[in-house]
């Protein structure tokens, strides 16, 4: 910096003693091997590069007027670095709001989520995704499948539904970013499950005796729906099936395979009316029986990875019809649901008597 005695390069200077003060306390003694970069964040400007490789222990040691006079380092340069020491102090795991810099801060947020709500991968830094896989370490989610927890998987490519968190529990973010299979997608789709996994269970510490599951919003209710029914004396109707477990199921198809695969399940389950075979719902698009199947096939799929525990559950479900001597309709009706999503091994989707 050319003149450390002006006014602001004098308040900088006071700042940068200020924190550095702070972060050489012992408690902070953990985090000054990491380097600088470990607090930046993918849409900061005006970074120190020349500063990022260093770890913070060495920075904090180094007399500010060495710091200000680095090749490369300018005014607005020590700037950013005040606030990548404010971070490393805070730990910052959250968004930037407002500060004297608004193209940059240290002041936490409290999600990553936009003025939308639509989750932000540009403000996650390598320190909050170092927490985040410490959160699904602490609570053992290591084998819960990336398809279960997303909001839809629509937006998750298909390969890496079914893998495990543990997969990306000793790979940095600026790893991952570097994976050659990992683009701006998926490395979005990581970072959200991650987060809402944190959201959820970051501040609370395992038990001992009781176990955090974590599930899709659509499964509990059906869940305890078809307990209730199973154990009771209730004799259910087709009605009952289609409201507690046929519509539901289909809502969560519409939010993770769209409207085209909705409307040809809700078609073949006839919610609005007969079912349609696969042969009339072909004819009616102008394309092949076999694109039809294809198409209805997602339904499993989205099962599979979000709620294959149903599969268990629809077999207990099926022993109450059958014991209560539901009509040989509606148990045409349910045995189409139940192939439509959980079909037999290595069959695909086979159409019920009524195709």
């Amino acid at each position: 910096m050319a003149n450390v005695q002006t006014a602001a390069s004098l308040m900088l200077a006071s700042n940068f003693t200020h924190i550095r003060d702070i972060l050489l306390d012992e408690q902070f003694q953990s985090r000054w091997d990491k380097p600088l970069a470990y607090w930046t964040l993918p849409n900061d400007r005006r970074l120190p590069i020349a500063l990022l490789g260093r770890p913070l222990g060495e920075i904090l040691k180094t007399p500010f007027e060495q710091l200000a006079a680095t090749p490369g380092i300018g005014e607005k340069k020590i700037k950013t670095l005040l606030i990548l020491l404010q971070r490393a102090q805070n730990e910052v795991t959250v968004a930037q709001e407002e500060s004297e810099d608004p193209e940059m801060s240290a002041t936490p947020n409290l999600s990553c989520l936009d003025e939308n709500g639509i989750f932000d991968p540009t403000v996650v830094s390598e320190a909050m995704w170092a927490d985040w896989r410490e959160t699904v370490k602490r609570h053992d989610m290591l084998d819960y499948a990336l398809g279960r927890l997303t909001p839809t998987l629509q937006e998750m490519p298909t390969v890496i539904w079914h893998t495990p968190l543990s997969n990306y529990l000793d790979v940095s973010l600026a790893e991952m970013r570097a994976l050659k299979t990992h683009g701006e997608k998926r490395v979005r789709v990581v970072l959200e499950v991650f987060y809402l996994v944190h959201r959820l269970l970051g501040k609370s510490q395992p038990s001992d005796h009781l176990e955090v599951r974590l599930v899709p919003q659509f499964v509990q209710p059906i869940e305890n729906w078809i307990r209730q029914s199973v154990s009771g004396d209730v004799i259910l109707t087709l009605d009952d099936v289609r409201q507690n477990v046929i519509i539901p199921l289909l809502d969560q198809v519409k939010l993770d395979a769209g409207i085209a695969v909705y409307l040809l399940a809700q078609e073949r389950l006839g919610v609005n009316g007969t079912p349609m075979s696969v042969r009339a719902q072909s004819r009616r698009l102008g394309v092949t029986r076999a694109r039809v199947y294809h198409l209805l096939d997602e339904c499993a799929k989205i099962m599979e990875v979000r709620w294959p525990e149903g599969k268990m559950m629809f077999r207990e479900l099926e022993r109450k019809l059958e014991k209560q001597r539901m009509s040989e309709d509606n148990l045409i009706i349910f045995d189409s649901m139940r192939d439509l999503y959980y079909p037999k091994p290595q069959t695909n989707y086979v159409a019920p008597a009524f195709a």
